[in-house]
């Protein structure tokens, strides 16, 4: 997802990587700090912690916060409640994220356990499911969401995945998965990789029947991201802190990769067309050939450069529509990788400066239709405009839908019971195509 020479679609459960055009355009985009344009509470925005942002078919920002859903328009804002629960524990009341399913509805999900669809006839968000309500228990935690279909969603929680039917609004805890706490659950063909704190398993869904564990590796290993090569016909699997395994799609080949990658792998995304980037908290970004699985290159900070990534914090990688890679950090703000330069250049937050980041601690990245970037933090939405010449972006309206969007939900980040930074999920990069 950086310097790609051809333009195709590569899928795998990460990402999905689309262009319209039919030749490469590579060129140096011109960054300024002074293309940020923060949008806050004194704009508008109902809360400052922003956990996702996306763009719909109309050209409408949406943004969620602490308090719900709030809808841009270029000028105003509208602002969506969520009705919760009286007793909802309000630790995670307010830990919301959007999400898009193939029919382009869009979703809101919360750490609570909550799960609401947008209703654009009637202009607000309608709760479809209560996690709770299926275990009787209002402590369960809703980690992440995936749409096998639009009639069909998988809810990774805290006790196991729910594949839930939404036109009866029926779920059905998977066989197998009781009492795992499951950070996601991502499909390839017909394989479902379901990434616990307890290992990897990979199942399917014969045409009759319940769901069969064909494959359980890892196990007492806590898997944070995973990455289908489809090419090389081997699943790349990250841990929080036992490296990067490897495993052919066909065999039970399990393999430990001899790599210099100990703390936790927040990402996995296609580079090149030949590569992989892995992005790695607390030891930067590595470059790895898909082929042979060794290293290429490592982008670590190095104070003595200025052209190295700003810091270690890895929190996550994105790859925009030109082919240049994000890092997203926690602390350190955005290090921008431009696929022409293959240096670094990184945005930080500076007091007293309107146009710079609103807060180093990045929560979310999306590009919009018209190229644009915009970035939830937890002191609101930076928007980045992207021009090859001077100027900056007037917010004026709405933003016209030119091309497909590309998004990326970052992992979230708590700390465990010992104090030390965890993470409940990774959540997979999108380019947001079908997405609203």
């Amino acid at each position: 997802m950086a310097l790609i020479f051809k333009y195709e679609n590569i899928q795998n459960q990460n990402a999905t990587i689309h262009s319209t055009y039919s030749t490469p355009i590579l060129h140096y985009l011109r960054f300024s700090s002074d293309f940020f344009h923060r949008i806050a509470e004194d704009d508008g925005l109902s809360n400052r912690r922003c956990f996702s942002v996306q763009q719909d078919k109309h050209g409408f920002m949406w943004i969620s916060t602490k308090l719900g859903v709030d809808r841009f328009d270029g000028k105003n804002f509208r602002h969506y409640p969520l009705n919760l629960f009286p007793d909802q524990g309000y630790n995670r009341i307010g830990v919301n994220y959007l999400r898009c399913s193939p029919d382009s509805t869009l979703w809101v999900f919360s750490e609570a356990g909550l799960l609401f669809q947008y209703d654009e006839r009637k202009d607000e968000f309608e709760l479809i499911y209560a996690v709770r309500d299926f275990f009787n228990n209002h402590s369960i935690i809703l980690n992440d969401v995936m749409f096998d279909s639009p009639e069909t969603v998988f809810l990774s929680t805290s006790k196991g995945v729910l594949k839930l039917n939404l036109p009866d609004r029926m779920a059905l805890l998977l066989p197998g998965t009781e009492e795992l706490s499951v950070n996601q659950v991502n499909k390839n063909d017909d394989r479902y990789y379901i990434s616990t704190r307890d290992g990897l398993y990979i199942s399917i869904f014969p045409q009759t029947g319940p769901m069969e564990v064909r494959f359980r590796c890892l196990e007492g290993k806590n898997v944070l991201s995973t990455y289908v090569d489809m090419e090389n016909r081997r699943i790349l699997i990250g841990t929080l802190d036992a490296g990067l395994y490897s495993r052919s799609l066909e065999m039970e080949d399990l393999q430990k990769l001899p790599l210099p990658i100990t703390k936790p792998i927040r990402s996995i995304v296609s580079y090149t067309l030949d590569k992989i980037a892995v992005g790695v908290d607390l030891e930067g970004v590595f470059v790895i050939d898909k082929a042979n699985l060794t290293i290429d290159k490592q982008y670590a900070y190095n104070e003595t450069s200025s052209t190295s990534i700003f810091t270690n914090n890895v929190r996550g990688l994105f790859v925009d529509n030109q082919f240049n890679l994000w890092v997203a950090t926690y602390h350190g703000g955005i290090s921008f990788q431009d696929s022409y330069k293959l240096n670094f250049d990184y945005f930080q937050h500076r007091t007293g400066d309107s146009q710079s980041i609103g807060n180093d601690v990045v929560n979310a990245v999306l590009e919009d239709s018209s190229g644009n970037f915009w970035f939830g933090t937890n002191s609101g939405v930076s928007m980045l405009s992207v021009h090859t010449h001077t100027g900056r972006i007037t917010l004026t309206g709405i933003f016209p839908v030119k091309k497909e969007t590309r998004y990326s939900p970052l992992p979230k980040i708590r700390k465990d019971v010992y104090g030390r930074e965890d993470t409940l999920s990774v959540l997979p990069a999108s380019t947001g195509k079908g997405e609203m």
